[in-house]
């Protein structure tokens, strides 16, 4: 039973790592294309043809979609086929390095080559290194009925290095906490002295431990210790349980507490906030809000979501229960900027029906990322372990995660744990509004934040590009209040020709903009507009 036991944990790491490896195949024509070519309307509207015409653009090859039969080839083989380009003729695939071999071979693939270098490099290191993965530096876990929601996330890698979240304060604000104070599952977080402080906010005193249980499930997704059974995200942190919602009721109020407790997590010293709480419409329909009011700047809890994100504070949050509603779409304060809104996923990747969708008011992408929320095992009511569906479930299995990747980089700053999450993410470069950037890896996201790019001496002005001249590739500094924002990249010629335009998120102050080889040699000028702004720099090639 051991063995069989192992050989699908095996399988399971190996499907989680494994299928992470992101390829662009590129192809080496498209059959028939001289006859497709005498129907444009077959593949382009009447819009875009009339487009085209007045800008005297002819209908081109590139216009012609990747051959069928190329990309039934490449499934053929096991691939899972992501996007599909028909500019570039070629589909971006998740493929192990031996599928990638195989498919080298063909005599209609042109050239194979990764999406992202850094996410090669880290997939690389996996592939010569998973063993890595069983590797442990303290007592392993015997995971139980908890292991596929943290086995899905890669989270035995972090514990076994012994990152469990020592010295990591994640504060929580949720419901009540009915139960915790005598349930088995949370004996070694009271043992050890687990808990910082306590504050129910709904009635002004440090009683948490009534009005509800939501609270204390959500909790032993991240502090639960029970082996063989139930292994919390990051059961050795340090916990701040605050009581800002009343469960029996839905009024503005609890937004006013969720503030408050926000503040007081701030206060005492939190680097991780998880809520799996959010705020639509309320009792009596006063202060309700609107689907255009999710732009992460109307609701009280989202200021202050991204407030806290300001003060250093990864603010993790559940994207909502209303997939499957009239609402549908995310709750607040998930539509803040800056933080994480965590959608949810069933046991085995796929979305979870309940699961709210984006996109935010303004157009911006969520849920952030997505996590197991349906089946996830937490502590119950009598001290048995069973199943609960929702996002805040799925919440806290980033939130502990966060916490104990956090642990091994102490010295990262909130958005760079943030960044390698979501750069760890399985659909980080085809972001949507049901996955966000899909389920992270953490593993991966370790080996990021282990393998920092070069620090560069920051710019004196605000909006730099660079280097001058530039070959292929440029990077983008931009010194901005807050992250990530919308940018809007146009570039032309010197007599003002039409090269490029490109809208894209901004993580961080540098971003790497790529896909200038082809460029003749010459001067461009790079029109760069954001929050309102425009630069306009000057560049040669």
């Amino acid at each position: 039973m051991k063995k069989i036991t192992l050989a699908f944990l095996f399988v399971l790491l190996a499907n989680t790592l494994f299928g992470q490896v992101r390829y662009w195949i590129f192809f080496t024509d498209k059959p028939q294309a001289e006859t497709k070519m005498l129907a444009p309307k077959k593949y382009l509207a009447e819009a875009s043809l009339n487009r085209r015409a007045n800008q005297n653009i002819a209908f081109h090859e590139s216009d012609l979609p990747v051959h069928a039969a190329y990309i039934n080839a490449i499934q053929n083989q096991g691939i899972t086929v992501v996007q599909r380009s028909k500019w570039l003729n070629a589909v971006s695939v998740f493929a192990t390095k031996n599928q990638i071999e195989k498919i080298k071979e063909f005599d209609f693939v042109k050239k194979v080559k990764p999406v992202m270098s850094l996410q090669k490099n880290a997939v690389e290191f996996i592939e010569q290194t998973s063993s890595e993965v069983f590797k442990t530096n303290a007592e392993p876990y015997d995971y139980g009925l908890s292991m596929n929601q943290i086995f899905m996330l890669t989270g035995q890698f972090l514990h076994n290095q012994n990152s469990r979240g020592q010295d990591i304060i994640i504060a929580q604000l949720d419901g009540g906490y009915e139960g915790m104070d005598v349930l088995p599952a949370f004996d070694s977080l009271w043992a050890r002295g687990g808990i910082l402080a306590t504050y129910d906010f709904v009635d002004n005193d440090t009683n948490i431990y009534h009005g509800g249980t939501h609270g204390m499930k959500v909790l032993s997704v991240m502090a639960g210790l029970l082996p063989n059974a139930l292994i919390g995200s990051a059961p050795q942190a340090t916990y701040v349980l605050l009581k800002s919602e009343n469960e029996a009721s839905e009024t503005t109020i609890e937004e006013d507490n969720w503030v408050a407790a926000a503040e007081f997590a701030d206060s005492v010293g939190a680097s991780i906030i998880n809520s799996s709480l959010g705020y639509t419409v309320f009792q009596d329909g006063i202060g309700n809000y609107t689907v255009d009011d999710l732009d992460g700047r109307t609701a009280t809890t989202s200021l202050a979501a991204v407030m806290a994100a300001r003060k250093g504070i990864l603010m993790v949050n559940s994207a909502g229960n209303e997939g499957g509603g009239a609402w549908q779409t995310i709750i607040t304060p998930a539509d803040a900027d800056s933080i994480l809104a965590v959608g949810g996923v069933n046991a085995t990747r796929q979305h979870a029906p309940f699961s709210s969708t984006g996109p935010t008011a303004d157009g911006r992408i969520k849920p952030d990322l997505s996590a197991q929320g349906s089946g996830v095992y937490v502590a119950l009511p009598g001290g048995n372990i069973g199943p609960g569906n929702g996002t805040s479930f799925a919440s806290p299995l980033i939130s502990g995660l966060a916490a104990c990747l956090w642990q091994r980089y102490p010295t990262a700053s909130m958005m760079q744990i943030r960044q390698a999450i979501l750069e760890s993410c399985d659909r980080y470069d085809s972001a949507d509004n049901i996955y966000g950037h899909g389920i992270p890896d953490f593993f991966i996201a370790d080996y990021i934040l282990s393998h920092p790019t070069v620090i560069i001496p920051e710019p004196l002005d605000d909006v730099v590009l660079f280097p001058n001249p530039f070959n292929s590739s440029l990077n983008l500094f931009m010194r901005l209040e807050i992250y990530p924002m919308m940018v809007e990249v146009t570039v032309t010629d010197e007599r003002g020709g039409f090269i490029n335009n490109q809208t894209f998120r901004v993580f961080s102050k540098y971003t790497e903009l790529q896909g200038f080889e082809n460029l003749a040699s010459g001067m461009y000028f790079f029109r760069i507009n954001y929050a309102g702004k425009e630069k306009i720099l000057k560049m040669l090639r």
